[in-house]
Formats: C-alpha cells, sequence, structure tokens
C-alpha cells in the first residue's frame, strides 16, 4: 500500500521505503499509557496555538530546512524503486551509490545546532533523540546493505517507520503545525491530533484516537510488506516471520478498540463497513502466517495484494463525510500516491 507523504522525519520513514509508504505523523502532547479497550479514554482536542514570536517563527524556518536536508536523499532512493533491476547487485550499488546509510544525518546535525524557543524545547528534545535513533538505524540499514543482506535492510526500514511516527506522536499540536508548510502536498495528512471538536463526540474521538496510534505499527508492516525489492526466498520468509505476528497484534487491538465503541446511530453504517475491514485484514494476516509457515511464498504474496484491494474497497464505501473526518488518517494520502485509482477521499 503506497501512502502518504511526510512530516519532520516522518517524512520518509525508512529510509528507502519512502515512495511506497511515508507518513506525515505529529501528535498531540506526551504520550500515556494505553488503556484497555473498555477504559480508553477520549482524545481531548487541543486546539494549536497559532500566534508566533519573531524568534519562534525563524526557529520554524530553521526546522523546515533541516527537514528539507533528507528531500534529495528520498528523491534519489524513489526513483532507484521505480526501476526494475535485473541483477541484485546492480541494486546494492546503487542503494550504497545513493547515500544509503546518511538519509538523517544532515538533519540530525542542523537539529543540534538549533537553539529552540521555551516552550518548544521538549518537542525539540523529543525530535532530536529520534532522529538520532534514526541515523543508528539507519546505519544499521546500510550494513545490511553492504552485506547483501536485503531482508535485514527491510526490517531496519520497518523499524525506522516506526521509530518516527511513534515519536511524532508525542509532539505537540502547535509544534506539530508550524513545523510543516500549508503548501505541501502532505498538508492534512497527519497524525496530529484534532485542533478542534470531531463529529460524533465522544465515539469520534476514541475511534480517531485509535486510528491514530495504530498507524505507526501499520506503517511499519505495510512499508515492509510492500517494499519492491525482489527477495530471495528465505529473505521473504524472515520479513513475513518477523512483522506479520506484531501486525496481527496491532490489527487485534485496534478492532477490540471499536468493539469497545458505540457509534451514533448515523455513523453506524459506515463504522460496520470499518470493522469488516479491521476483521477481514485480521484473517488475511492469519493466512499470511500460514502460508509463510507452510512455505507457500506465492500464497503469501496473494495475501499481500488482497490487503491493498481491501483497503481501496474499504475506502470507496464510506458513506458519511462525518465518518471520513473521523478516519482520514488511516484511508487519505497525499496526491499524486493514490494506489487506488479512485476519486478523492
Amino acid at each position: 500500500m503506497s501512502i502518504r507523504r511526510p512530516l519532520w522525519s516522518t517524512t520518509a520513514m525508512a529510509v528507502v521505503v519512502v515512495t511506497a509508504l511515508a507518513v506525515a505523523a505529529c501528535g498531540t502532547s506526551e504520550p500515556t499509557p494505553t488503556p484497555t479497550p473498555t477504559t480508553r479514554p477520549a482524545a481531548t482536542p487541543t486546539p494549536p496555538t497559532t500566534a508566533l514570536s519573531a524568534g519562534e517563527v525563524e526557529y520554524f524556518e530553521q526546522v523546515k530546512a533541516a527537514q528539507g536536508l533528507m528531500e534529495s536523499k528520498f528523491e534519489n532512493f524513489g526513483g532507484l524503486f521505480s526501476r526494475s533491476w535485473p541483477l541484485r547487485s546492480l541494486l546494492i550499488d546503487a542503494l550504497l551509490e545513493a547515500g544509503v546509510g546518511t538519509a538523517f544525518t544532515g538533519t540530525l546535525e542542523a537539529l543540534e545546532g538549533l537553539s529552540p524557543p521555551e516552550r518548544f524545547r521538549a518537542d525539540h528534545e523529543r525530535m532530536v533523540e529520534s532522529t538520532r535513533e534514526l541515523v543508528r538505524l539507519d546505519g544499521e540499514a546500510a550494513q545490511a546493505v553492504k552485506d547483501g543482506d536485503l531482508g535485514r535492510f527491510v526490517l531496519r526500514n520497518g523499524d525506522l517507520g516506526l521509530v518516527s511516527a511513534t515519536a511524532s506522536l508525542g509532539l505537540s499540536a502547535a509544534f506539530c503545525e508550524h513545523s510543516r508548510d500549508a503548501d505541501d502536498p502532505g498538508f492534512g495528512f497527519t497524525l496530529c491530533g484534532p485542533a478542534g471538536p470531531l463529529p460524533g463526540g465522544e465515539y469520534g474521538g476514541r475511534l480517531n484516537d485509535a486510528l491514530r496510534r495504530f498507524e505507526p505499527g501499520f506503517m511499519s508492516a505495510t512499508g515492509v510488506f510492500a517494499f519492491p525489492l525482489s527477495l530471495e526466498p528465505e529473505e521473504q520468509a524472515q520479513v513475513l516471520a518477523s512483522q506479520a505476528p506484531l501486525f496481527a497484534e496491532q490489527l487485534q487491538e485496534v478492532r477490540a478498540q471499536m468493539g469497545s465503541l458505540t457509534p451514533p446511530e448515523e455513523l453506524r453504517a459506515d463504522h460496520d463497513r470499518l470493522a469488516a475491514y479491521y476483521d477481514g485484514f485480521i484473517d488475511g494476516v492469519n493466512e499470511l502466517m500460514a502460508a509463510a509457515e507452510a512455505g507457500d511464498l506465492q500464497a503469501a504474496q496473494g495475501q499481500l495484494i488482497g490487503f491493498l484491494t481491501g483497503f481501496c474497497e474499504t475506502r470507496q464505501s464510506f458513506s458519511s463525510s462525518q465518518f471520513k473526518e473521523l478516519v482520514t488518517v488511516h484511508f487519505k494520502f497525499a496526491a499524486p500516491r493514490n494506489p487506488c485509482e479512485e476519486a478523492p477521499f
């Protein structure tokens, strides 16, 4: 599933899985412990503080410039994966030449050199800490390429996406708002907390919160599964064995959270469609794991294609504009990357 374009480090998340899956991700305040599905509180919208001082404006311009240092790297990687490679060795050489392992280093150096305004200090420190971890994981991805281990390389890219999005969920809404450009194609397609009340009252807030917190794992898993490399059979098995069980747990968790919610009558039909989507996804992942365990990688790949079909069919089936507002975090993506080939969400 190819989805979305980025915000800061979440921009292409996994160093070279960028064109396959990149999510703009930010959130509200520091993350809180995840309650059980029956006790999970509703999300509390926190309107961002839009007014900035002159010093804060300058700071965010520098943050955007730091993000921009990654763009050329990601564009290079995107070009690599839009091509077919007759020999595995040629792809490995191209990855090394494109700078795998260096995508986040310039951004980290730039961020470390900034002096953040006091009210954004915690956000800045979180961003720097997460970018350091991205640099470390990116280095491991580069070493995997040098070792010729593309299976491990793919898994590290999934880790990059997970780390970036999870950290972004802890950023404040105001920081999230000001660290991106309003004319960016990905504007609005983020994991940021809502800036105001959502449709459906408590139900809408809790559903949106559940989907936002599901997205980092979803991004990591689908980024790995959709990776456009031709892996060796043993590498494919390694990737599936590592990711599928974790993804199954994440799907079951978000489905359980949905089951604890009672939608308003006007949203019930779409709620049921979304529940059926996750039920089908869970069944598909279970079949994927069974096929992988049996060594039937062709059947496993067929399941992966089925995931995209289910995503697109469900996306098109929603009838309520209010419900779409609640689930846009999962089903909307920035142009021109529209794998569903249908009208805008």
